[in-house]
């Protein structure tokens, strides 16, 4: 495991020196403009998973999905660091702060995500909330060390089976607590089985943070879910 503090300008000279356009509004200069990010102000909200607490900046829907979609396949690293710089107010660092978090780790990606990419996503994610909270950000702290059925099309059960002992952390996060980063939580499968594996190595998980949930949809008189 590395500890790192990621600290460049590469993003933000690529939309100085590249042409681009926003991915909501097609107007140029930069991935996403000013006036698209302020729509995403206020959106921020404390989650719930299992045991786990978390905050996420905003709600997965149609519009959120077309940048999570460019910067996850497309490798538009500048989105999500632009939208965590912009949505990272007063409120929203000091509800992560009060956590006490240590080290930020980032929920792994499958082998085959990550050769199709060439990136993990929730580690630029929690690169720039480090950077941003004046925090270190593990690199492979976490990884899959079975591999696990696609979770698309599996109910919230099935998800949490599928990846119950799919992963295993490093012993460096022995003692340490730490904040766990993904891209975005759905059932929260992903978060719950991270947590579990960080704690065998003898981690404190003290909650997690992502760039967006998703709202789970409940039937009429099925008890709410979290």
């Amino acid at each position: 495991m590395r500890l790192a503090l990621e600290v460049s300008a590469f993003e933000e000279l690529l939309d100085i020196f590249l042409p681009s356009q926003c991915t909501l509004c097609q107007l140029p200069p930069s991935v996403i403009c000013i006036d698209c990010l302020k729509s995403f102000e206020g959106k921020s909200r404390a989650v719930q998973r299992g045991n786990l607490r978390g905050t996420s900046l905003f709600e997965f829907d149609e519009c959120s999905a077309k940048l999570i979609a460019d910067f996850k396949e497309h490798g538009q690293f500048a989105i999500a660091n632009k939208l965590i710089d912009h949505l990272l107010n007063e409120d929203v660092r000091d509800a992560l702060l009060a956590m006490n978090p240590q080290v930020l780790v980032a929920v792994p990606s499958s082998a085959k995500s990550f050769a199709k990419r060439g990136f993990v996503p929730a580690q630029v994610i929690a690169n720039r909330l480090a950077r941003n909270l004046k925090l270190v950000a593990a690199s492979k702290a976490l990884w899959l060390n079975r591999i696990a059925s696609d979770q698309a099309g599996l109910d919230q059960e099935a998800r949490a089976e599928n990846l119950i002992g799919a992963m295993k952390a490093s012993v460096a996060l022995s003692g340490k607590r730490v904040l766990l980063v993904d891209d975005i939580v759905t059932t929260g499968s992903s978060l719950v089985e991270a947590a579990r594996a960080a704690s065998v190595a003898g981690a404190e998980v003290v909650g997690f943070a992502t760039l967006a949930e998703t709202i789970l949809k409940i039937a009429p008189g099925e008890p709410k879910r979290v």
